[in-house]
């Protein structure tokens, strides 16, 4: 059986998750060095949302503040760049984004 997990933008409302998720890439690079299997995946992020909104949609400007801290590379959208770019519609009017395109490279 094969299991996966995935480590969501969710995961960097909080600082010290965010720290825990990238102080693990090198280790999941030493475990990934020692089997032919993929253990991980990275993989680009869009999130978007109205950070007035409850719930993880809101979460927004959270994320940004703590990506920014860390430095993990990523880019402001406003909601129109996020339709214009990627085709999502019916994003609420002083709704914004999120785009890295690679997830943080191990440390």
């Amino acid at each position: 059986m094969r299991r996966r997990r995935c480590t969501g933008l969710s995961t960097w409302s909080s600082s010290a998750v965010a720290r825990l998720v990238l102080a693990s890439l090198p280790l999941w690079a030493r475990l990934q060095a020692g089997t032919d299997e993929e253990l991980n995946t990275r993989t680009g992020c869009l999130w978007f949302g109205d950070p007035r909104a409850p719930g993880a949609e809101g979460r927004i400007d959270a994320v940004q503040r703590i990506m920014a801290q860390l430095d993990v590379p990523f880019e402001r959208l406003t909601a129109h760049e996020v339709t214009r770019r990627f085709g999502f519609t019916g994003i609420r009017r002083g709704g914004r984004g999120s785009c890295s395109p690679t997830a943080p490279p191990p440390t």
